[in-house]
């Protein structure tokens, strides 16, 4: 099977990235597979009108020598320009083509557009012969807009060897994510004051305003950005993962699976679609934007070691039902049914 991914690669490193780098590595080695990659990120398709229009040529050109072509994206304008390309060129050379969706932006993207916009994505986007969607909501949002397959293929995460759970009380905290208020890290230091028998560490890249200087004077450090192979083990040195997020764009947060297989549990918020991806065993969930609520949650998980423990086992069973050789065998198996169908 000659299979055409069209999709962003590392760098930068985010939660696209990495998802599609998983799947294009595990793909690569599959039996049977011949895969081809054309990447989307903007440093290898370049920012201008003339670069982004050669990309799309070679788009086109493409799909005449695979069996099959999957584009990968989040909920943006640039997926209705590229997926009207590929819907002219698969339907020129007959070809059979899916769409993969990253996040659980999609019914805010869908009601932000505009009725053209909507008319082409309805006859562009959604007539791909198959559609994936990373959350529950998107994939029910989606089968009301269209008649083709909409299933569900969630965040997923390469899981490490089984670790060796911490004992006792939560004493450690961390966030790691993009540091910036829509990720809760204000929230964060607020709720922390006073609690000087705790410690709280912060990890990630600094924007939307934010800088060091937030950090000063607070009981919470900022220990910069994370190299990709350090996560795991920074998570494994801490109790709790803290993500009292509210930012718009939230789909499944790789960062919560990662500290699920680490058997680390999770204060994160009731938010989108993060109740899909945590259970009352593994996670507690608080409001958005409520200090007062995270606040009580640390002081919970700080007073209770028997829970702690449950929490520490529930969370790594939980991280085994996002292991990504099993969500991307499942990916494959459906390019496989995709291309019997059409043939």
């Amino acid at each position: 099977m000659k299979l055409l991914l069209v999709g962003p690669k590392s760098p930068p490193v985010g939660g696209t990235t990495v998802l599609f780098d998983q799947l294009c590595d595990y793909l690569d080695t599959a039996d049977g597979v011949e895969l081809t990659v054309l990447n989307t990120s903007p440093q290898a398709v370049g920012r201008s009108p003339l670069a982004v229009a050669r990309f799309l040529w070679r788009v086109f050109r493409a799909v005449r020598h695979h069996d099959e072509v999957v584009l990968h994206a989040s909920s943006t304008m640039m997926v209705l320009i590229v997926s009207l390309v590929l819907r002219v060129a698969c339907g020129l050379y007959r070809k059979p083509w899916a769409f993969r969706n990253f996040g659980g932006r999609f019914p805010a993207y869908w009601a932000s557009q505009s009725a053209p916009a909507r008319w082409l994505l309805r006859h562009t986007l959604l007539r791909a012969d198959q559609l994936f969607f990373e959350t529950r909501e998107s994939v029910e949002f989606v089968s009301k807009l269209t008649d083709r397959p909409v299933d569900w293929f969630p965040n997923s995460r390469v899981l490490p060897p089984a670790p060796v759970l911490r004992q006792g009380p939560a004493r450690r905290f961390v966030f790691i994510s993009h540091v910036k208020p829509s990720k809760g890290v204000r929230v964060i230091i607020e709720a922390a004051k006073g609690l000087t028998d705790l410690s709280f560490d912060i990890y990630g890249p600094l924007g939307d305003g934010m800088s060091e200087a937030e950090f000063a004077g607070s009981n919470v450090n900022y220990g910069g950005t994370l190299k990709a192979e350090e996560v795991i083990p920074v998570l494994s040195s801490h109790d709790v993962l803290l993500l009292p997020t509210f930012y718009e764009g939230e789909g499944y947060p790789g960062i919560i699976l990662e500290a699920f297989a680490a058997g680390v549990p999770v204060i994160t918020t009731d938010w989108r679609c993060i109740p899909e991806l945590t259970n009352a065993d593994c996670a507690i969930l608080v409001e958005p934007e409520s200090v007062s609520g995270l606040r009580e949650a640390i002081e919970t998980l700080a007073a209770d070691a028997a829970r702690m423990q449950t929490m520490r086992r529930h969370a790594l069973a939980r991280a085994g039902e996002f292991a990504n050789d099993t969500w991307d065998a499942y990916f494959l198996e459906k390019m496989r049914e995709l291309l019997q169908r059409r043939s």
